[in-house]
């Protein structure tokens, strides 16, 4: 996402404000500057009106060969997500090409926990070789706890060419004292930003000229104690009295509130008609002529002839604390201290209903002039609830089809909920939230509520279209294949190709729905013509397109197909810098290797898919991790293969999604059955939720169904094997009904194993023939290799084939070369279970925290240990575990049962 693609409002803020004209140099503090260069942290702390914004504006100015840009951060920016959305775009001002994957992790997956988010960032970052400068003004108005945390981590671990430079009126919570230590920090507070009294001379005779005696400009200047806007209303304020003296008496005054005071001197210095329009003009975080008209503008003001463009310019020559934000001098604010001011002043002098009209104008001006963002903040000032839930839903669609759902959320955020709960363009929009956080069950009950509230009306067929799609969505899902296929069909006739990402949604599903419905052919030939005979197709559109014709030849089995899409959807990403399409071609490319036996190439693509897990749909992600520790496993590396499964476990934990923890505790004994560890497997299976394994199977690697399976075949008992038979014909016949080959290939294996368990040859060498027929054509090897050598007789039993001949002869040659059966791989033995009777109280502690992620440092403080007696227990346990680092010990550790299962990482 460029910074094209964000609020219009972040044109401004990414825009330093342009230096006074009056401002007397400072060149020491410039030299300063100059020189901490090096260093990652510039920090300008000072009190409101010290200059800091000025200081940094004219730093910038002189680094004239050097990247600069400029944040103006606001309260409204208390939000990790936008907080961050925001660093991103103005980084890539300078370099465009920047941040494309923090971006991706901040737009599609709200699971990212910060510690993710910050490693890409800070690994995008590293990849700049040129040195540059980002400015964050305004930093104190940053208090979200999440976004200090995420600040100390980006100091501590600064990009090498990254100079960060803040503003900020009271010390950040960085570390600071310890970046002082290190020579990481260049300061300038607030007795460095006060005007000297030479400096104060020379700003006040360029203001007033040289007619102040020396006296008077010792007398404001030891008023003002150097403060810099304290010299400025001086001047703004003396126009108020007839002659010098008065002005010193009153300067002589004991005033306890000297900035309102001064203040309202300089407001009462200008015009009556100047007054009002700065007190209306107040309201506005930012202004230009036409939009200061359309607020402050009355038929007495026309006849005055003060109007926009004279006001502004009045401000402007007058140096009313007003500041440029665009090198075109087209947008203007007014210094926060004064606009300050000037807010309370107007709630002083306008009556609530009166403010809340001034908000109204300045809404509706921004919204005809498509400044969206802004006039949502003033329809909500303004209390007209209506109005700003109309902003919001006539940008949702823009919003959905650039993948900002996010920022959609944020918005209907602001909204009430009896507003939202009468308008189904809204409500389809939390709709639209839940799908992408794939929280399907939150779906049904507000299309139920849509249903109730919308009307027939033709022109609302684009919503009835999404209404059909969640529900063809909602009923694919649960295996209702008819339903499905009937609401995707209406949903087609209804939603327009122009509606990018709902269109998208219903074309993909409706393909893969053809395909549960037996009407493959069919459907590829369509998908075919609207991916490459229409007109030009929206990206999002396109790609779902494609992701139809990479699925549907997954569930038939035709490896081929499927990976020849997956390249070209893969080249389609790269074309388009889309880090999201990308990781799911490494998944469904790693998906394809896996299912040939390719493990080399699988490993390079699953590992590529589970770097992006957080950018990636969480079930890919989730079935990415499963694949990769299956591929570990074959190629005889157990000890990755945990590893793997313990992220898997940590990141399903951190979805809060039963379904994906039950899958995760289903790869665990999965696993545990490859590496011939049967009590871990039935362990392991009896804290499986099956009952979030409901509905289609789909063609995922990791089915708990089916693993639950596995386990009772592994026991090998009668009354076990009894029970396999039964559950298998059931799901046997369910995806033949669905035409799910890739699955209905995995059962007749698993059938066969079970038959020749129980010495039922003619039954299995018969089942094992019908899943050859089924997988030769794809190339379908792995789930053979998995049932293991036990398959070698009767595929050599099997009746002679033409067109199956060679494919069996791979699967021999394959089944010979594995070294033992699956059971007998793996080179970890089952742990004993005196080995928890090994480790002392104080190790099993430990193991606990290192389970948790925590340092050596946390531990010791939590333990209230020391650091050196954390690091001997740790290499006790190591050693205890035959081990060499955490990660192995949690891992090796769950599989013994040392860890509780349902430990939250």
């Amino acid at each position: 996402m460029s910074s094209d693609n964000l609020p219009l409002i972040v044109s401004t803020k990414l825009n330093r404000p342009l230096t006074a004209r009056d401002l007397v140099p400072r060149t020491h503090l410039l030299k300063r500057l100059h020189n901490g260069r090096h260093r990652p942290l510039t920090l300008v702390t000072a009190p409101a009106g010290y200059g800091k914004s000025t200081l940094l504006s004219s730093w910038l100015e002189t680094l004239v060969e050097q990247p600069t840009a400029w944040l103006s951060l606001e309260d409204s920016d208390n939000d990790l997500v936008v907080f961050l959305t925001y660093f991103v775009a103005a980084v890539q001002t300078m370099f465009p090409q920047t941040g494309q994957e923090t971006t991706a992790l901040l737009s599609l997956n709200e699971n990212a926990p910060a510690r993710i988010i910050l490693a890409t960032l800070i690994n995008e970052l590293n990849t700049i070789k040129e040195d540059y400068v980002l400015v964050l003004d305004d930093y104190h108005v940053l208090l979200a706890s999440e976004i200090q945390r995420f600040m100390i981590d980006l100091m501590i671990h600064a990009p090498r060419t990254m100079h960060l430079a803040l503003t900020s009126r009271t010390d950040p919570r960085l570390p600071i004292v310890k970046l002082r230590a290190r020579d990481q920090v260049t300061e300038v507070r607030a007795q460095d930003l006060r005007f000297s009294m030479a400096e104060a001379k020379d700003f006040l005779t360029k203001s007033l000229g040289d007619s102040l005696d020396d006296t008077l400009v010792t007398r404001i200047y030891d008023r003002a104690e150097g403060w810099v806007t304290g010299l400025r209303l001086a001047v703004l304020s003396m126009p108020q009295f007839d002659n010098p003296e008065q002005y010193s008496e009153a300067l002589s005054t004991e005033t306890p509130f000297v900035t309102e005071y001064l203040m309202s001197e300089a407001l009462l210095a200008q015009g009556e008609r100047v007054q009002q329009w700065l007190l209306k003009a107040a309201i506005l975080e930012r202004f230009c002529p036409d939009l200061c008209e359309a607020v402050c503008s009355t038929d007495e003001g026309e006849l005055s002839g003060l109007n926009g463009n004279s006001f502004v310019e009045y401000l402007i020559s007058h140096n009313l604390f007003v500041i440029p934000l665009d090198a075109q001098q087209t947008w203007y604010r007014f210094h926060h201290l004064f606009g300050q001011f000037l807010r309370h002043e107007t709630e002083q002098h306008y009556s609530a209903l009166e403010v809340r009209t001034l908000h109204s104008k300045a809404a509706n001006w921004l919204a005809k002039n498509q400044y969206v963002e802004e006039s949502l903040h003033h329809f909500l000032a303004a209390g007209d609830y209506e109005c700003a839930a109309d902003v919001v839903e006539q940008n949702t669609r823009s919003l959905l089809d650039e993948d900002r759902w996010h920022t959609l959320e944020i918005w209907m955020a602001q909204l009430p909920d009896h507003i939202i709960q009468k308008r189904p363009a809204l409500l389809l929009a939390k709709a639209w939230g839940a799908f992408h956080r794939f929280a399907l069950h939150a779906i049904p009950p507000i299309l139920e509520t849509v249903e109730f509230i919308l009307d027939d009306d033709k022109n609302l067929q684009p919503l009835w279209g999404e209404i059909d799609f969640f529900w063809g969505h909602h009923w694919y899902w649960l295996g209702e294949r008819e339903r499905s296929l009937t609401r995707l069909s209406e949903a087609l006739e209804k939603i327009p190709k122009t509606h990018h990402l709902a269109r998208g949604e219903a074309e993909l599903f409706w393909g893969i729905a053809m395909q549960v419905a037996g009407r493959k052919a069919e459907a590829v030939k369509q998908l075919n013509d609207w991916l490459y005979y229409g007109q030009a197709l929206h990206p999002g559109r396109q790609t779902k397109l494609m992701g139809s014709l990479i699925f549907i030849p997954l569930l038939s089995g035709e490896l081929a197909s499927a990976a020849g899409m997956a390249q070209q959807l893969r080249d389609v990403a790269i074309e388009l810098n889309n880090t999201y399409i990308k990781a799911w071609t490494s998944y469904m490319l790693g998906h394809v290797y896996f299912c040939r036996n390719d493990m080399e190439n699988a490993v390079l693509h699953f590992s590529e898919a589970v770097e992006n897990r957080y950018i990636l749909h969480s079930a890919a992600a989730v079935d990415s991790m499963a694949g990769l520790a299956f591929a570990f496993q074959d190629l005889n590396h157990p000890d990755k293969a945990l590893e793997t499964l313990a992220d898997l476990e940590r990141f399903t934990w951190e979805t809060n999604n039963p379904a994906y923890i039950a899958k995760a505790r289903s790869c665990q004994a999965h696993l545990s059955i490859m590496q011939g560890d049967l009590v871990n497997a039935n362990r392991q299976l009896q804290a499986i939720d099956l009952e979030t394994d409901a509905g289609i199977m789909f063609y995922f690697l990791e089915t708990p169904r089916l693993t639950a399976c596995r386990v009772l075949l592994a026991s090998a008992r009668e009354s076990a094997l009894s029970e396999v038979d039964r559950k298998l014909d059931v799901f046997w016949q369910q995806e033949k009904n669905n035409f799910n080959v890739l699955k209905m290939v995995e059962i007749l294996l698993l059938q066969t194993l079970s038959y020749q368990k129980q010495a039922r040859f003619a039954d299995a060498s018969l089942t094992l023939n019908d899943a050859v027929l089924l997988a030769y054509k794809g190339g379908y090897v792995r789930p053979f290799i998995e049932t293991g050598p036990s398959l070698l007789e009767l595929l050599s039993q099997l009746p002679p084939g033409d067109n199956t001949a060679s494919f069996v002869q791979t699967l021999q040659q394959a089944l010979q070369n594995e070294r033992a059966p699956a059971s007998q791989q793996s080179t970890l033995q089952p742990l004993p279970a005196a080995m928890y009777e090994e480790l002392t109280t104080r190790e099993r502690e430990v193991l606990d925290l290192l389970a948790s992620e925590m340092s050596n440092q946390e531990i010791a403080h939590e333990l209230t240990i020391s650091l050196h007696t954390v690091k001997r227990h740790t290499g006790n346990l190591y050693r205890k575990l035959d081990v060499n680092n955490r990660r192995q010990a949690v891992a090796k550790a769950r599989r013994a049962g040392l860890l509780p299962i349902n430990q939250v990482p």
